[in-house]
């Protein structure tokens, strides 16, 4: 992986890439490294959270504890209106819900008051992630306008261009009609035919 970014960044300078080209390179490459890495140690910290967890001799009600402890974090982040790994969060949320099903049934109302907790947190990511989407992608009121106003302005100029198609087409048939038309003789083996 490390070779062919490199190759692929020499590439972009020899091509005049600007800063900002290698600067966005550079960001992707770290996220495909981190993403290679996590995927290299997902089944090793899928087993470290067994050994820390049921494996570890701790109750089902310490574990829950602990995961609705840890999952705080989530939610303290979420109410400032914060974006979260939602991978991390939807994993913890899942272990949580398991938990919760193991220890209280799900016709309890412990199992219904965490239900309602991992819910009101899952709307709060949905919300705050679209957020920041649409702000990331929001076009301001200026630009908006110039885009209002170039579309105006070319479905204006397509109307100009279909009417002066439809006046050129008309003078075409007026000159085609109305053109005198002059007399065209004919000869066939040297001897002079009528005029048409």
């Amino acid at each position: 992986m490390v070779k062919s970014f490199q190759r692929l960044r020499d590439e972009l300078v020899k091509n005049g890439a600007t800063a900002t080209d290698l600067a966005n390179a550079d960001r992707w490459y770290t996220i495909k490294k981190k993403e290679a890495l996590d995927t290299q140690l997902k089944d090793l910290n899928d087993f470290l959270a067994d050994l820390r967890g049921e494996a570890s001799g701790k109750s089902g009600f310490a574990l829950l504890t602990s995961n609705l402890s840890k999952f705080s974090g989530f939610e303290k982040d979420l109410k400032a209106g914060k974006t979260i790994n939602q991978g991390d969060f939807t994993s913890l949320g899942q272990t949580i819900l398991g938990e919760a099903k193991d220890i209280y049934g799900t016709s309890t109302s412990a199992y219904a008051e965490i239900v309602k907790r991992l819910t009101s947190a899952s709307n709060l990511a949905v919300k705050n992630t679209t957020s920041s989407f649409d702000a990331a992608t929001k076009i301001d009121a200026t630009t908006a306008a110039i885009n209002a106003q170039t579309d105006k302005t070319t479905q204006q100029q397509a109307i100009a261009n279909d009417y002066l198609r439809q006046l050129v087409q008309q003078n075409a048939q007026i000159i085609a009609n109305t053109a005198p038309r002059a007399a065209v003789s004919t000869a066939t083996n040297g001897r002079l035919g009528k005029a048409a």
